[in-house]
Parts: structure tokens; sequence; C-alpha cells
């Protein structure tokens, strides 16, 4: 109970030190608060650790020889999208926390169910996707995470759909970041290792049968095994999340390319808030003694637009 109240204690103590600057960026725009900031949004990609591991750098072979491997590939690859895309997604936010007060919050249950939402009411009218979103949220995260990819790499993507393709995957690369480093940030109970098994499910399914180095490659690699059925017998493989992540691409590039990609769009930034509204206190004020997170920045919006967060909860 006592590390309850003090998590509490600490939540409240960030949310009135930076009340000031989430005002501003309700009242006069989100991109306000990020004037003059230097701050990136880190990136990680499962596809892109799967091809370093099928193309080994020199940094690797070092790594390798000390036993420092893992670390390495995680931490020394990680990425960062620009000024631009942390505005955008800040603006994204904004807009679904401002329409979900305007046209669904009307009572205490519909405030609870929007709270709850990581990804429902995207997929309000694509009744056929809604299984993905049943299962632990980690897996979710993976599973859209892989499935964003391969829409992505698929050879129908054109230029008309980039802009909101593009916002899309710096959201799933941002949350795929904090499965692989930060699990306890994504939400609590949040496994250790799922990206790295899930990058080993991915070399399974290929079964060494593709000399693919490239994201684009291992994508197009995923695209047609699946087609051709060649692992069946394989209960590992058909285990894994791939398969499902390939039923979940194929299910969203049966959609308008337009369509497509506002659905995919709309279900990471659910999930985005989701995730913030349930990290604990003290592990935003942790992460701020280095560099504010996105998560952060998206969890102090959402407190001062009265949603409802992890410490809320505990106080009701």
């Amino acid at each position: 109970m006592g590390s309850v109240i003090e998590d509490v204690k600490v939540t409240y103590i960030l949310f009135w030190c930076t009340a000031l600057l989430d005002f501003i960026s309700v009242f006069l725009g989100p991109s306000i608060v990020l004037i003059g900031s230097t701050k990136k949004v880190p990136q990680y990609n499962l596809l892109s650790f799967c091809a370093r591991k099928k193309r080994p750098t020199v940094l690797m072979k070092l790594a390798t020889l000390v036993f420092c491997k893992d670390y390495v590939n995680v931490h020394c690859y990680i990425e960062h999208a620009a000024k631009p895309s942390l505005l955008q997604v800040t603006e994204l936010v904004h807009g679904y926390v401002r329409d979900g007060w305007k046209g669904y919050i009307h009572d205490d249950a519909s405030y609870r169910r929007f709270n709850s939402r990581r990804g429902q009411w995207a997929l309000r009218h694509q009744h056929h996707l809604g299984w993905s979103l049943k299962m632990p949220f980690d897996r979710s995260i993976l599973l859209w995470h892989i499935a964003t990819d391969l829409c992505f790499h698929h050879q129908g993507t054109t230029a008309h759909g980039q802009e909101c393709a593009t916002r899309s995957r710096v959201i799933s690369n941002y949350m795929a970041y904090l499965l692989s480093l930060h699990p306890e940030m994504l939400m609590p109970g949040s496994r250790i290792g799922t990206f790295t098994v899930a990058c080993e499910d991915v070399l399974l399914v290929l079964g060494g049968k593709y000399a693919l180095d490239t994201e684009r490659g291992l994508a197009h690699g995923i695209l047609f095994w699946v087609q051709q059925f060649s692992l069946l017998d394989d209960a590992r493989a058909m285990a894994s999340l791939v398969p499902k992540a390939c039923k979940l691409a194929k299910g969203l590039m049966d959609l308008r390319e337009v369509e497509r990609w506002e659905v995919v769009q709309a279900v990471w930034v659910e999930m985005l808030c989701y995730s913030a509204g349930r990290c604990r206190g003290y592990l935003h004020a942790k992460n701020m003694s280095e560099v504010m997170e996105l998560l952060t920045h998206v969890w102090f919006l959402l407190s001062f637009m009265g949603m409802e967060t992890f410490a809320d909860r505990f106080q009701k």
C-alpha cells in the first residue's frame, strides 16, 4: 500500500510541475511546448533487428567475441525520428482526445470505455480484424508492428498513403522500442524478451531458405512464405505471431489504401494512449532524469485533458 501512495504522490508532483506546459499545449496548440526542443522519438524495428542477425556488421562480430552481442544489437542500433514526427504524433493524440470529449464521452460508462480502448474504436467498422486485439497487450503490439511493416513494404503501396503510413510507423517503431528496452513502461506485466522471441520466430519461419538481409526483403520473404504455406507442419512456426501478422496484413491490404493507413494510424494512436495511461508515475519520473520520453509527454497531455491515468484508478 505504501508503494501505491508514493506512486500517487510522484504522479501528482510531476503533473503540477508541468501543468503550465500542458495548459499551453491544449489551448495554444500541442506543438508549442516543443518549440526549440531537440527531443526525438526513439525507433526500433523488428525486421531491421532480424536483418542484422542475417548480415552481421564488424561491430556485431566484435560484440560476439566478447559475449555482448545482444546488448549491442539492442542498444547501439536505436534510430530516432526527427522533430516533425514528434509534433505530428502529439497533434494526433491531441485530436484523438478532443474528438473523444466532443463525440463519444457523455457519461461515466463511456468515459471508462474511452480510457480502456487500445484499438477497438479504430476497428469499429472492421469487425473482421477485431481478433488482433483479443490477446495480451505486448503480443498485440508486436502483431500490429509486424503487420504495419508488411503493409508498408508491400509492392502495392503507393506514394498516396505515404504520409499517414510514415506517421503510423513512427508510433509502431516507438512502441517496439519500449517493448524491447523498457517493457515495464509499455504496461505493467509486459514480458521481457518478447521482442527477441518474435525475432527468432521470424527467422524460424524463413528457415534460412531466403538470403534476405534488408527489411523490405524480409517482408517480401514473409509474405511469400505465407502464400506458399510451406511450414504448415511446423508447430512452433504456426504458433508464432508471424502467420497471424500475415493474416492481419492481408485483411488490412484488402482495404483501400487511404482507408488502410487511416485505420492503422488510429489503432497506433489508441495503443500509445492506452500505454501512456497505464505507465506508473515513478517510471515517468525515472526516465525524465535522462530525457523526457514521448510516452511521458503523452501522459501529461492525457492527464491535463481529463483522461484517466494509473494513479487515478488507484485513487478510486
